[in-house]
């Protein structure tokens, strides 16, 4: 085990700055080979010459300052230099965990992003395919819409022709029924009917909106102007 050299008496001081300068190095390499801390107080007992004059002297002081209270050369007590280099491993395995958990985080967000862009892609095309349908469907309807006033038309035009050449000149079933009727009854009863028959109510059903609308006129013809 290193023990620290014998203290040195104070003594004369040097007058010579190059002597001094001497003197104080032979006190620090002492006090190193000793392998115990030291300070400015230190090389003032060592080297016999005063902290006053260490510390005016430039050269002395900084020499001192770095060879024994420089950052670098102070001792660490073991105690907390274990603590310091738990702290310091804790640490590095705290940033290697968050380096780990922030590769995850990239990867989870590529992951989102890439889903996203397809959900939207998928989105556009149901709604491409929406906007199709209902474009099919609306024209389904009105082929539809328009077979059914056509077949009705058609139908209207059989009839009329068959009545036209059919007996009692030319009257249909409606016709021979209000010729049993007084006129007011005729008139009354178009406006009961009116009521039950209006297109309107059969906007959603073309056929029946055409077939009230025959039959009403057909009324209006029998009970003649009001």
């Amino acid at each position: 085990m290193n023990t620290p050299p014998p203290e040195r008496k104070r003594g004369r001081r040097p007058a010579d700055a190059q002597l001094r300068r001497q003197t104080v190095l032979n006190a620090i390499a002492e006090l190193e080979r000793g392998a115990v801390p030291f300070t400015m107080s230190d090389v003032a007992e060592r080297s016999g010459i005063s902290r006053a004059t260490l510390y005016r002297d430039l050269t002395l002081r900084d020499l001192v300052g770095t060879k024994g209270e420089g950052p670098a050369q102070r001792p660490v007590d073991q105690r907390k230099f274990a603590e310091c280099v738990r702290a310091r491993d804790k640490a590095m395995e705290e940033r290697r965990e968050a380096r780990r958990e922030l590769r995850a985080a990239r990867k989870e967000i590529e992951f989102l992003k890439d889903r996203i862009e397809r959900l939207a892609r998928e989105n556009e095309v149901r709604q491409q395919s929406r906007l199709i349908d209902a474009q099919i469907q609306g024209d389904v309807d009105k082929v539809r819409a328009d077979a059914y006033a056509e077949g009705f038309l058609a139908g209207t035009r059989a009839a009329s022709q068959r009545s036209g050449s059919g007996k009692a000149g030319g009257a249909n079933g409606l016709t021979l029924v209000a010729a049993r009727l007084p006129r007011p009854a005729i008139a009354g009863a178009r406006r009961a009917l009116a009521k039950h028959l209006h297109p309107d109510l059969y906007a959603d059903n073309p056929a029946a909106a055409l077939l009230a609308t025959e039959i009403l006129k057909q009324l209006n013809a029998l009970a003649g102007p009001s």
